[in-house]
């Protein structure tokens, strides 16, 4: 399998929240929850970023618009809210 990478991202490591972050979908991803990466997806139509974790044998989708000011802010600072460890 090929490994994916996203900025400082990399498919198959552990991410931890360093900073709580609510997404689009109004779910709130708490600090220091730790998750793996799977991958990312752009939407270009919607300005908007997703992140394809796994929590356990959970997948979760965290979904950032550019447009919310308060989600912007997370996409260009990325390794400030999810901390590749």
């Amino acid at each position: 399998m090929t490994e994916k990478v996203f900025q400082h991202l990399v498919s198959g490591r552990k991410v931890r929240v360093q900073k709580e972050v609510v997404d689009d979908d109004r779910d709130v991803h708490r600090t220091g929850s730790v998750d793996r990466f799977v991958e990312s997806g752009f939407l270009p139509d919607e300005d908007g970023l997703t992140l394809h974790l796994t929590e356990g044998r959970l997948d979760v989708y965290p979904r950032l618009r550019r447009r919310e000011a308060r989600q912007a802010g997370v996409i260009d600072h990325l390794e400030q809210y999810f901390y590749g460890i």
